[in-house]
């Protein structure tokens, strides 16, 4: 069962429509168990140009975003915009999470 949660990154898809027809530009889905948050965590705060979706599957994980910790539970989302400061602070030894990057076109935002 471990290899269903190990990260998995699907690198830069091309143009991805939806039901709604509405272009998403994804970047990258991965699934991360607190043995790799280390990969893809940055120590200081960052921003993208994109959207970052994370889905809490199990556990707890804390962001700083804005100056601000967020803690996201298990069944929770949490919704980075584009250009928002933030940066991962701190996860618990049962954590597992999906994350998701994609942008929409500046009219659809």
């Amino acid at each position: 069962m471990k290899a269903i949660y190990s990260c998995a990154d699907f690198g830069a898809l091309a143009q991805m429509r939806i039901s709604t027809g509405l272009p998403i530009d994804l970047y990258w889905m991965r699934a991360i168990d607190n043995s790799e948050v280390t990969v893809h965590q940055t120590q200081k705060e960052h921003r993208h140009s994109f959207f970052e979706l994370h889905f809490v599957l199990s556990g707890e994980m804390r962001y700083r975003i804005k100056g601000e910790t967020v803690a996201v539970k298990n069944g929770q989302l949490l919704l980075i915009p584009p250009t928002e400061l933030h940066r991962v602070s701190d996860y618990s030894a049962d954590f597992l999470k999906f994350s998701v990057a994609f942008s929409l076109p500046r009219e659809e935002e």
